[in-house]
């Protein structure tokens, strides 16, 4: 008859080295890059010669602990019957945007705007209404892009028109997180510095008179 003795040891010995194998594991593998729904989704113009832009606030995040190098990303839109490729690629906040290029992605992730042109066709690019859908694609290094998620919303007519009269006119998309939808604003560039410009005015004293007034 076999010991206990002998036995509990050898049994505890190879828990521990499979709970060791798992660990290893873990902390070696790559697990999935994704990416959250965007919050913020945003239609507009920008740089020289008013190119047509978008940006997207979102997280990017990897299931493995090892995380990925993102080395890329753009966007392919689909609008009537045509597709785009929005290719140049910035990241970062309002005040500070970096060049897209290797972007490293861990378990925690980091909560980016991704600001997209379109460097090639633009000239042909109108935001027409009708429905949108946008793919959203990340070149990660040593392996071929990845498609992160689609993005679907629509543009009225009213809403379009704007966007193609105007050019500092831009519209921005909010996600309905109960509705399941995007809703739509649209917003003039000059409007907007307008009102930053007056909340960064402090408001006038009670009782204060221009300087130079007699007393």
């Amino acid at each position: 008859m076999v010991s206990y003795a002998i036995v509990v040891p050898i049994l505890i010995a190879v828990a521990s080295f499979g709970l060791s194998l798992y660990t290893l594991w873990l902390t070696q593998r790559r697990g999935e890059l994704c990416m959250t729904q965007p919050t913020l989704v945003f239609l507009g113009r920008d740089g020289p010669g008013n190119r047509p832009k978008i940006f997207l606030r979102t997280l990017l995040y990897s299931t493995g602990s090892k995380g990925w190098v993102i080395d890329g990303m753009y966007l392919r839109v689909y609008q009537r019957d045509w597709s785009y490729v929005f290719d140049g690629w910035a990241y970062g906040e309002t005040d500070k945007l970096s060049p897209g290029s290797g972007l490293f992605i861990g378990p925690v992730g980091v909560a980016y705007n991704h600001h997209f042109l379109l460097n090639r066709r633009a000239e042909e690019f109108l935001y027409w209404d009708g429905d949108y859908r946008i793919e959203v694609y990340a070149s990660v290094v040593g392996r071929k892009a990845k498609r992160l998620r689609e993005i679907k919303f629509s543009l009225r007519g009213e809403e379009a028109a704007l966007l193609i009269q105007i050019l500092d006119a831009g519209a921005f998309l909010e996600w309905n997180t109960e509705e399941r939808q995007y809703v739509a604003r649209i917003e003039r560039r000059s409007d907007r510095r307008a009102q930053l410009r007056g909340a960064a005015t402090p408001p006038e004293s009670p009782g204060a008179r221009p300087a130079g007034g007699g007393g």
